[in-house]
């Protein structure tokens, strides 16, 4: 007699036929996103979302209870990135995380970031810190693969902290040479090893 295969079945909200809890997901995250840009905390409430992603809110408040709750989502769908670079060289690689990170600063990337920052709950500041947990770990593997013993959390700070400066405090879009400058950095302080 055959084993019968058991085939996993997806929870309960998690899965519609034609992918529409994957398009709502997405429009909800979208006009959380807007909202957050244009309104910062004080546009998030559950109806507002919804109707601005054209999703009944019934559906959204099934998903994720409170505003906190998408704003945690969008907060870590934002932190996804791709695999660690391997680019070839040490200066290669941070450029390549500081061009991800450069990118999350582009267009309304500022004034999301701030409002990010802002948000007081818990859960969006949790994922803000494992997003930079993260990045932390990314440049400790890339350190690492080069041989270099430098502190991954200052190499993480040089290389990130004059793209959001000129991006949140000045203001400005983040350019080529605040990148390579970034990069220049923190290639210098992972060279000279342990601080």
């Amino acid at each position: 007699m055959k084993d019968a295969t058991v085939v996993p079945v997806p929870a309960v909200g998690t899965r519609r036929p034609g992918g529409r809890t994957a398009e709502n997901r997405k429009a909800v995250l979208a006009a959380t996103r807007a909202l957050l840009v244009e309104q910062g905390c004080a546009g998030m409430r559950i109806g507002v979302i919804a109707g601005r992603a054209g999703v009944h809110r019934s559906s959204v408040y099934r998903r994720w209870k409170t505003p906190a709750g998408i704003v945690a989502d969008l907060a870590d769908d934002i932190a996804t990135t791709s695999e660690i670079p391997d680019a070839g060289s040490l200066a290669s690689d941070l450029r390549v995380v500081a061009e991800r990170l450069a990118v999350n600063l582009a267009g309304d990337g500022p004034a999301l970031i701030k409002n990010l920052l802002a948000w007081p709950d818990a859960e969006v500041q949790a994922h803000l810190s494992k997003f930079w947990r993260d990045r932390q770990d990314e440049v400790a593997s890339i350190l690492l693969r080069h041989g270099c013993s430098a502190d991954a959390a200052v190499v993480t700070r040089l290389l990130a902290g004059p793209l959001h400066y000129q991006a949140l405090i000045e203001g400005q879009p983040v350019t080529s040479n605040t990148v390579e400058a970034a990069v220049a950095a923190a290639c210098a302080v992972a060279a000279a090893g342990p601080m």
